[in-house]
């Protein structure tokens, strides 16, 4: 991920080049470009990152005061990406899906480009994803949307649309950082993709490294106060 600062942004758009951003809000972002604002887009609530360029021209992206509030703004909205991480992204996510990264890439901009109706700027979060709780009975409980998902996923889909399967791994990339371990255990056990069931066991596994890590450090800092 780029640094951003206005200095940084300077040097960033001191040459043209390919724009590549990445929606980090908790909605969909509207930009406006043009001296009188003329040209809009919405960048979709996705984790897929964009090439901005390939929609709008570089020195509109350039000029766009919407644009850099958006990059700047803390918690920033959208962030820049390098062309690497770009690439590095949907070149991960077409081996998960099983299909080649030119068709993934194809398919997210046409999805993308069926969203471009008039804009409209979303700067709240949406409300948080309900948790169904039987008190006293489990601490931790699942997530309903996680349910959904895995019951639309072993719901028998026409034979090799794996554009379902990018879309629902998108909702659940947004909604990882709020999903608890039963969660992705049941994602995990209760899928019916080798790709979905991947997914949780990595996300599992990341947290898992984590906490071990975690774990590691507050003893050696244990150690060294008792040296």
């Amino acid at each position: 991920m780029l640094k951003v600062s206005l200095a940084e942004l300077t040097k960033h758009f001191a040459e043209e080049k390919d724009i590549y951003i990445q929606n980090v809000s908790d909605g969909i972002v509207s930009l406006s470009f043009g001296n009188k604002d003329e040209v809009g887009y919405s960048v979709p609530h996705n984790p897929n990152p964009v090439c901005l360029t390939s929609i709008i021209p570089f020195k509109m992206v350039k000029d766009s005061i919407t644009f850099r509030k958006a990059l700047l703004r803390v918690p920033p909205f959208i962030r820049l990406l390098t062309e690497e991480e770009y690439k590095d992204y949907y070149d991960r996510k077409a081996q998960i899906v099983g299909i080649k990264v030119e068709e993934l890439i194809e398919k997210t901009e046409e999805k993308q480009s069926l969203l471009q109706t008039k804009p409209v700027i979303t700067t709240e979060a949406p409300e948080p994803v309900g948790r169904s709780v039987e008190p006293e009975t489990m601490d931790e409980v699942l997530t309903p949307r996680v349910m959904q998902i895995v019951a639309t996923l072993n719901t028998p889909v026409e034979e090799g649309n794996k554009i379902v399967l990018t879309e629902l791994l998108d909702e659940l990339e947004i909604m990882s950082a709020k999903l608890g371990q039963d969660d992705l255990e049941y994602i995990r056990s209760q899928g019916r993709f080798k790709s979905i069931k991947k997914w949780a066991t990595t996300k599992m596994d990341e947290r898992e490294k984590k906490a071990t890590l975690s774990a590691e450090e507050i003893e050696d800092k244990v150690n060294k106060n008792q040296t």
